[in-house]
């Protein structure tokens, strides 16, 4: 995606992604329950001029550079080169393994259209020990993805209500 993490307010994103083009941002969006007993912020934002996205949420009460759990939600646009759940799906587990010393990944859903996967990473690149769980959504427009990253010394209650979260997430036109 683009190189530089920025702090965009809704407003603001919405203009850069509208100077990109027609369909920037999507033309649908990921809808899921966040998880229950934290209150969430908008941590940061990338935007590519292929009008694709990563937007980091973080607990109310913790910093982008330190955060013990984190969701993000992430669109690829048609015009890239992840087209297909599959290709985003091996990419995934890839970025994964480059990152972190050991890995524990498996896919818990593959269906037509999306994918549910998790990944336990072992001595990852100075933050130590983390679980992912992510769905990947083929949209009428590209594909996108929510991802819910915990530190394992989390209680194993927030990983489970992480799991549910991204589990039931959706895609609704915009």
């Amino acid at each position: 995606m683009g190189t530089a993490w920025q702090s965009y307010n809704n407003e603001q994103e919405a203009s850069l992604l509208n100077s990109y083009g027609v369909n920037a941002g999507g033309t649908q969006k990921i809808v899921y329950q966040t998880p229950p007993d934290v209150q969430w912020k908008k941590g940061a934002s990338n935007l590519s001029r292929d009008g694709g996205f990563t937007r980091i949420y973080i607990p109310h009460n913790e910093d982008i550079a330190n955060w013990s759990q984190s969701l993000y939600e992430i669109y690829f646009p048609k015009s890239g080169t992840l087209g297909t759940v599959k290709q985003l799906l091996v990419a995934s587990q890839q970025a994964a393994a480059s990152m972190c010393k050991k890995i524990d990944w498996k896919v818990l859903q593959e269906k037509p259209g999306y994918a549910v996967y998790q990944s336990n990473g072992y001595d990852c690149a100075g933050e130590g020990n983390k679980f992912v769980v992510g769905k990947i959504i083929q949209g009428s427009d590209g594909l996108y993805e929510l991802q819910y990253f915990a530190m394992t010394r989390l209680a194993p209650n927030y990983i489970k209500q992480g799991i549910a979260s991204v589990s039931a997430a959706r895609l609704e036109a915009k």
